[in-house]
């Protein structure tokens, strides 16, 4: 059975003027839920608080989802249409949009990897001055950390891993969705497999990409430079995002493994990653109301060294800042 290939008339593809116009919509709201974020990290000129493997996760999910949504029925259905010219231009577009969101969320989390590379994870300062007692027992503890920056370099590895991945999953995705289709029983089985590893990498990803950073943060008790506004911004995202594609594909009933293979693999990989936004969201409220008590108190505790050198910081002399507003 070819899941592949969709056999409805290309009219029947195109989708309503109410789903365009929200799709469309979408792609606009999609860059701003992430520019929150992009502005917190320059703000605070360095990404301390953001798990590398969150990062390199996040931007491989990315790919996978693009992969992966370039291979599946509907999708795959629609880049036919508009090449044979069944769909007239203004359809072509609005069928596509699916696509499109999907290529600005792979944008967005390429955008978050560029700027870990260039604003590398370090513990920030506090808004008061370190005490000379502070700057000299720093400088005496890490006499070669001006020379020597593991940070940078760990983001590089982040950013090399990141595209070897994307090339590797992207290229075949890119090549089945341009190149003219081939009819055969072997093209359409290399084809129908290489749709299922999208599929099986985007939902493992899916369900493990935030699970990084929901460890960072809780052993960090901190947001750092994560940003609450941006992750309040992207779970409502990921929820229209799921409404559009069920209101678009609908849920089948008849046969649970059809129905997750041809669409409901979406909609569920959108599930998943909203929750796993409100659980750290929620993590991140709670120690930001811890710190506010704290600081009324007298203070928190700081960080243990381990905890700072895992996230991209210096060590426990050095006075994090402890304002988890997260704007």
């Amino acid at each position: 059975m070819v899941l592949i290939l969709d056999d409805a008339p290309c009219e029947a593809i195109r989708p309503s003027t109410q789903q365009g116009v929200l799709n469309f919509l979408l792609v606009l709201y999609i860059p701003l839920s992430y520019l929150p974020q992009y502005v917190r990290i320059v703000r605070r000129g360095s990404s301390f608080g953001l798990s590398p493997s969150f990062v390199l996760m996040s931007n491989a999910f990315g790919s996978s989802m693009l992969a992966n949504m370039l291979t599946i029925r509907r999708p795959f259905g629609a880049i036919e249409c508009c090449r044979r010219a069944g769909l007239s231009g203004l359809g072509c577009a609005t069928s596509l949009l699916w696509i499109v969101q999907v290529a600005m969320l792979w944008l967005c989390s390429a955008g978050l990897l560029l700027l870990f590379v260039t604003y590398p994870p370090h513990a920030v300062r506090l808004s008061r001055p370190a005490t000379e007692t502070e700057e000299s027992e720093s400088t005496s503890d890490h006499p070669s950390k001006q020379t020597e920056k593991p940070e940078a370099s760990k983001g590089k590895s982040v950013s090399i891993i990141s595209l070897v991945y994307g090339v590797a999953l992207l290229g075949p995705s890119l090549w089945f969705a341009i190149a003219p289709l081939h009819p055969n029983d072997t093209y359409y089985l290399i084809l129908q497999l290489w749709s299922l590893v999208c599929i099986g990498l985007s939902a493992a990803l899916a369900v493990a990409h935030h699970v990084p950073q929901l460890r960072t943060t809780w052993k960090l008790q901190q947001m750092g430079s994560l940003s609450m506004t941006g992750l309040g911004l992207q779970i409502p995202l990921h929820l229209f995002l799921t409404w559009s594609v069920i209101d678009r594909f609908g849920i089948y009933r008849n046969n649970v493994i059809v129905f997750y293979l041809l669409a409901g693999n979406l909609w569920i990989n959108y599930v998943v990653t909203a929750i796993a936004q409100s659980a750290l969201l929620i993590l991140a409220l709670y120690y930001t109301h811890a710190w506010q008590g704290g600081k009324q108190e007298g203070g928190p505790e700081e960080v243990d060294e381990e905890v700072v050198q895992e996230a991209g910081g210096e060590n426990e002399r050095t006075p994090l800042i402890r304002d988890d507003r997260g704007d």
